[in-house]
């Protein structure tokens, strides 16, 4: 593969005619696309050939550098952000002439967030000045330090936590943030249920990064029943409730998959938090749960 590339670059190099000749085009994709492959191969020696040995501009910097200097500017860079790959697109010539011609280009680059643990990739705008023998004079690349926001909060608390219930507690601790921030409206009205009526009151509130809550407060036959359900992007992940009597006091929690399936229950009836694991428990749990939430969206939709 080496070979191949400088065979290339020799074809490139050969002639000003690249510019000029109605019979043969410089390939100005080719040549940007070849520059950024032999950085991921870190080809230092094949880089070079596509540079003037000094006085190379960098765009923004007011001393000219050497070519080693550029080489390294550009391997610091992509050491210290983890770069693993790029991309060439809407390459555009913005002037040319028989001696040079200045491009730009959107370079999209990927690289790799090790405390993340995952790939990001972003695209930034790059320019460069090309003589007609295909040698680099002038150059610039950004900072990719500086980041642009890619991902949601979820996406990011989803690569940090593998295990779904630590994942739910730092999305409800989110929500929680987002108190002072969240447009809310409330409903209040009673519903008769074997000729008693029972006070209800929902309110639903959305959040930034797409979470919502919706909280009930439902006076019951026998106990008063206060209840929250947290969303993120419309789908369910969690509920806290508390049904409260004249002497007990019981809070569950329900902690739900990304598919809406069950990832855990857990009750306390008094005496400290308990994992229910019988499957008619875990239905009955839930179809009670969700009960109170259908007739509170019920009311929201109306």
């Amino acid at each position: 593969m080496k070979n191949i590339l400088l065979l290339l670059s020799i074809l490139i190099f050969a002639s000003c005619d690249f510019f000029t000749s109605k019979t043969k085009q410089f390939d100005h994709q080719q040549f940007v696309e070849n520059y950024y492959k032999a950085y991921e191969k870190e080809d230092i020696d094949f880089l070079r050939k596509y540079f003037i040995e000094d006085n190379i501009e960098w765009f923004g910097k007011n001393d000219p550098l050497t070519n080693d200097e550029v080489i390294e500017r550009h391997f610091s860079k992509f050491n210290k952000e983890d770069f693993l790959e790029t991309n060439i697109f809407n390459l555009e010539i913005i002037s040319e002439n028989n001696n040079f011609s200045i491009i730009t280009f959107d370079l999209q680059y990927v690289k790799y967030i090790k405390k993340e643990d995952r790939k990001e990739s972003d695209t930034q705008k790059q320019w460069m000045q090309i003589t007609c023998d295909g040698k680099i004079v002038k150059i610039d690349i950004k900072d990719f330090a500086i980041k642009q926001k890619t991902h949601s909060n979820e996406e990011k608390i989803k690569s940090k936590y593998t295990d779904r219930v630590r994942q739910i507690k730092e999305m409800y601790k989110e929500v929680k943030s987002y108190s002072k921030d969240g447009k809310c409206k409330t409903i209040n009205w009673e519903e008769t249920d074997e000729f008693r009526p029972f006070d209800r009151e929902v309110t639903e509130c959305i959040y930034p990064d797409g979470y919502k809550r919706i909280t009930l407060a439902f006076a019951l036959w026998e106990s008063y029943l206060t209840s929250e359900y947290y969303f993120v992007n419309d789908k369910l992940f969690f509920v806290y409730e508390v049904d409260e009597g004249y002497d007990e006091k019981n809070k569950t929690r329900i902690y739900f998959k990304e598919n809406g399936e069950i990832e855990k229950i857990l009750v306390d009836y008094g005496d400290g938090n308990s994992k229910v694991t019988d499957h008619k428990e875990l239905d009955r749990v839930t179809n009670f749960n969700l009960r109170w939430l259908n007739i509170a969206e019920r009311e929201l939709n109306k």
